[in-house]
């Protein structure tokens, strides 16, 4: 008797909602525009985004300058496993000799932002060296997508050093 009443609820639903389907009327879309338009929702130009951006223009052309010398004097870059491996990583417009620079810039300027914390900070030279040293590491692989990162071969993650 229970299921029954249920079951007969559960249609008594169902007719009620296709009856007001059919019987409320629909906004036209028009009508939702206003409505959009009434909360003052504005899309700014998609040409207004893509603006100029001076420093970082700048900065990948640094980044992009030093990596094409880095990539001179290195012999074991490999530009197109680590393109591939950015790729991976979602990074499709930048190039592996950006990638590259931004890894040496980042490994030149993390070292010496913690020298200057840690004068400014007055610490021991134990937390020096091993802030130093953490520093100097994390410049170089905090970037590296071969090392803790989407790999191009799978999702799994290296344990040895950076290949690149």
């Amino acid at each position: 008797m229970l299921l029954l009443l249920i079951g007969l609820a559960l249609t008594s639903l169902a007719v009620v909602m296709l009856a007001r389907l059919l019987v409320v009327e629909r906004p036209t879309p028009a009508r939702l525009q206003d409505q959009i338009d009434a909360y003052g929702f504005e899309a700014s130009p998609a040409t207004a985004a893509a603006g100029p951006r001076p420093l970082s223009g700048r900065l990948d052309a640094l980044a992009t300058s030093v990596g094409a010398l880095l990539a001179g004097h290195m012999k074991k870059l490999q530009e197109d496993t680590l393109r591939k491996e950015l790729q991976a990583a979602g990074l499709y417009t930048m190039s592996a000799r950006k990638f590259m620079g931004y890894r040496f810039l980042s490994t030149v300027t993390l070292p010496l932002v913690w020298i200057w914390f840690a004068s400014a900070t007055g610490g021991g030279p134990l937390r020096f060296i091993i802030g130093l040293a953490f520093a100097l590491a994390f410049g170089w692989q905090g970037l590296c997508s071969s090392c803790g990162g989407a790999r191009a071969s799978g999702s799994t993650r290296s344990t040895r050093g950076c290949r690149s």
